[in-house]
């Protein structure tokens, strides 16, 4: 982070309400020196000048009253109400809440929107994988066109696939309230690469605690758990293995709980679909049975991705007074 993109967090969580003595505390748990955290201050001031005296006024009037705020009763609740509203964000991590929080999104519009393109980039894909198997076993008939093109459909359609999943991360993410930082197409494109990197790491730091008599490879993977959340923030690798550490410190019994719970939410939805798949291929449909177990595919991926979005959303308003990451 700049000090141009410092000044405009700033001043952003200023007009949020937060104080400059909340927002240097958060700073220096970020690793800002004071020397740039007062640089930052003193060049923002300069522009805009200091902590203005309205949020002054308003701390005045909250003690004393809507009246010596010169609003009405109504217009003084409601500005009471907002300013709550900016520091209020569900931090009692637990599964119950994780669940709550995340399952609630599925009533939205922005759900039904998501379902619809997941489900359809999804069902296309499988619609390419099933014109390849045919194509294999066709022999004569369709042999000769080969299955080269279908392939490169398959590859680009994977691509475009993970670039709707990170979208879908980012939705989830700004529904509990955490920033984001803009991201393009290739931005998230460059997201999954980050993310194919950071899961190789997390495998060969897991395995390696493994190898220590088990214990430590699973204190490692759920210290861990919540990284790729991080990067689909926009955050590079190593600060979003940092973050996930840190949030996750002294919750190693919850989130393996969470993780355990959610993987059983996520199977639970995905054998509604994946049964009847799985008798299309004993019967000898395997090449359609994938068509069958894609919308079971889409929905169990979305609840899991929501229910751990919600926990780690709830995790990072527990560990910061002022919720930027």
């Amino acid at each position: 982070m700049d000090f141009d993109e410092l000044e405009q967090w700033i001043s952003q969580q200023r007009e949020k309400g937060f104080s400059d003595e909340d927002i240097r505390s958060h700073l220096r748990e970020e690793g800002f020196s004071d020397q740039d955290i007062d640089q930052a201050f003193d060049d923002l001031d300069r522009i805009q000048g200091p902590e203005t005296e309205e949020m002054d006024d308003y701390s005045q009037a909250r003690n004393q009253g809507p009246q010596s705020y010169g609003k009405s009763g109504d217009d003084f609740q409601q500005q009471e109400k907002d300013q709550q509203t900016q520091k209020t964000i569900v931090k009692d991590f637990t599964i119950e809440n994780s669940f709550r929080k995340g399952l609630s999104f599925f009533r939205s519009d922005g759900a039904k929107k998501s379902f619809l393109y997941l489900f359809s980039a999804s069902f296309l894909l499988a619609l390419l994988a099933v014109g390849i198997g045919i194509t294999e076993e066709s022999g004569p008939l369709l042999g000769f066109l080969g299955t080269t093109p279908l392939s490169v459909g398959l590859f680009i359609g994977l691509i475009a696939l993970g670039i709707a999943y990170v979208k879908f991360f980012r939705i989830i993410l700004s529904e509990v309230n955490v920033d984001l930082e803009p991201m393009s197409s290739l931005g998230a494109f460059l997201a999954l690469l980050r993310l194919g990197a950071g899961y190789i790491f997390y495998a060969v730091a897991v395995l390696a605690g493994l190898v220590f008599f088990i214990l430590p490879g699973i204190y490692i993977a759920q210290r861990l758990f919540f990284f790729n959340y991080g990067v689909m923030q926009g955050h590079g690798l190593i600060h979003s293995l940092k973050k996930s550490w840190r949030i996750t410190e002294g919750r190693v019994l919850k989130v393996l709980g969470l993780s355990f719970t959610a993987s059983i939410l996520g199977s639970a939805l995905g054998l509604v679909f994946e049964a009847p798949a799985e008798l299309m291929a004993f019967i000898g449909y395997s090449n359609l049975s994938i068509l069958v177990s894609t919308p079971g595919t889409v929905i169990s991926s979305m609840a899991t991705v929501a229910v751990l979005g919600a926990a780690y959303g709830m995790m990072i308003a527990d560990r910061n007074p002022v919720n930027t990451e």
